[in-house]
């Protein structure tokens, strides 16, 4: 499959993802989507705003549509500004939980990102802030952690790089960060498997040791961060996550089995998909794009999407075939796949 080809051809889903979003943003800023299984935490709109951020790009021969979709996101930003703690950290749940490390970086790095567009200063005492917080909590030894964030999970540690890779230039502190950071989340033996991919860390979940196995939805996160803070000196590595996760995909679905009911899920399956694209997209090669899974995954995530509700369902009963949720996830990862990675700049409405 060309990607230049499929972007085009799919792009009208990008847009479908983002006015979904837009229009299920609630008056106080935050995304309240009809339905979704995971609930409703920050992290997924924080991944949301990367979405809404795409259509900025992709709707700029569109001037009103582009200011609506930059509208959405200050808002957003407002939000997470109103619910920021002294220390700078953003919490996971706005009513006042832990600081979250994940969710302070992504808010960051849309805050730089937003300034590539808009000459709106309003976010930046938060995004400092932030950056402040990020600064403070990474040590050599244990990454992004904090003692509300000591557990084994490891998606704390992409978008707090990433924010300090675009605040190098103005933040000393940030640049000086960014080499240690990097080789954490490459080398760390913590999330390293002997395959070479990075694992989970989930703990022992439905029969399977997710802490011996690779997420689609983790290291799609980390793999795209990387090719963009680091061109493409990680992409073996993201090219061995890729071929773990394929061999893996039926056990890692699992996890989110429920009273023994298996579920197609767009967070592994779509995911999964996401990081052959990006993997392709950045280093120029068609390795998993011109393959007969990639098609498969692409076609089951197309037929995730709902004309009539303008979302994409975020899971399939496999013992029914009903579909079920609409919800932040499906956007944001249904995104990353219908763009062939976040922030491409070169597509258009």
């Amino acid at each position: 499959m060309d990607l230049s080809s499929f972007s085009l051809k799919h792009r009208h889903l990008v847009r479908a993802a983002v006015d979904f979003l837009v229009a299920h943003q609630s008056p106080r800023g935050d995304f309240q989507t009809p339905s979704s299984r995971c609930g409703y935490n920050e992290i997924y709109d924080a991944k949301a705003m990367f979405t809404v951020l795409q259509g900025v790009y992709m709707a700029r021969r569109d001037p009103p549509l582009q200011e609506r979709y930059l509208a959405c996101l200050n808002r957003r930003l407002a939000r997470f500004a109103r619910s920021q703690s002294p220390d700078g950290s953003l919490p996971l749940d706005s009513a006042g939980g832990p600081g979250f490390v994940s969710v302070t970086g992504a808010v960051a790095a849309v805050v730089k990102r937003l300034g590539e567009l808009t000459d709106v200063t309003a976010h930046l005492p938060m995004a400092h802030r932030c950056l402040d917080y990020i600064t403070g909590v990474f040590t050599p030894e244990n990454g992004f952690r904090t003692e509300t964030n000591a557990n084994a999970l490891n998606f704390h540690d992409p978008f707090p790089l990433y924010a300090l890779a675009l605040w190098r230039d103005e933040r000393p502190d940030a640049g000086a960060l960014v080499g240690p950071a990097t080789e954490y989340i490459t080398q760390g033996k913590v999330w390293n498997a002997e395959g070479g991919f990075w694992k989970a860390g989930f703990g022992i979940m439905k029969g399977f040791d997710m802490e011996q196995l690779p997420h689609p939805t983790l290291d799609l996160d980390r793999t795209w961060v990387l090719f963009e803070t680091c061109g493409t000196k990680y992409a073996e590595q993201s090219h061995r996550s890729a071929l773990a996760i394929q061999k893996n995909l039926e056990a890692i679905e699992s996890y989110y089995t429920e009273d023994s009911v298996r579920f197609a899920e767009t967070r592994t399956r779509t995911a999964l998909a996401a990081l052959m694209a990006t993997y392709d997209r950045y280093t120029g090669t068609r390795t998993f794009t011109n393959t007969q899974p990639f098609e498969e995954l692409v076609s089951w995530s197309l037929s995730q999407f709902d004309e009539k509700e303008g979302g994409f369902r975020e899971r399939v009963n496999l013992v029914t075939g009903q579909k079920e949720f609409y919800g932040v996830p499906a956007q944001y990862l249904s995104q990353y796949l219908f763009s062939c990675g976040l922030l491409n700049r070169d597509l258009s409405f």
